[in-house]
């Protein structure tokens, strides 16, 4: 089982689905089920990113958790991103990344929130840890 770490409010915001995809400047072939783990570094965020966030996601932004696993989303798609990407997709999608075209962009699907699970996370796409797969499975079943 594969996951990957944000910064918050990113992590909560794609697990809640409020943000559909996240952009990276890299490109992935893993498809399928990816846990969404939000890092403990706190990093500032740019103004108008918290303004939609406060206004998208209301009371989830208050003391979002980190060093946690937060959610999943079904990563059904990454590619890079084009002109055309701007044309249709909605204004607050572009927002809450960073779309240039020399960046990929990681489609999602399926978004899942969960009570936050601490787990450390990692850079790039990393394992789950064994002894929570069947926790975060079970989890996931449960939705």
């Amino acid at each position: 089982m594969k996951a990957i770490t944000l910064y918050q409010p990113w992590a909560t915001l794609w697990a809640l689905g409020i943000k559909k995809n996240e952009t990276r400047t890299w490109n992935t072939l893993h498809r399928g089920p990816l846990f969404i783990h939000a890092g403990k570094a706190v990093i500032r965020v740019p103004d108008d990113v918290t303004r939609l966030t406060k206004k998208l996601a209301g009371e989830y932004v208050h003391n979002l958790p980190r060093g946690v696993i937060v959610g999943a989303v079904n990563l059904y798609q990454s590619r890079p991103i084009t002109s055309e990407d701007l044309r249709f997709m909605p204004k607050d999608e572009i927002a809450l990344g960073d779309w240039s075209n020399t960046r990929f962009a990681w489609l999602g699907s399926n978004h899942q929130i969960i009570k936050p699970i601490p787990c450390r996370g990692r850079q790039g796409l990393w394992n789950i840890p064994k002894e929570l797969e069947d926790r975060l499975r079970r989890k996931l079943e449960a939705l």
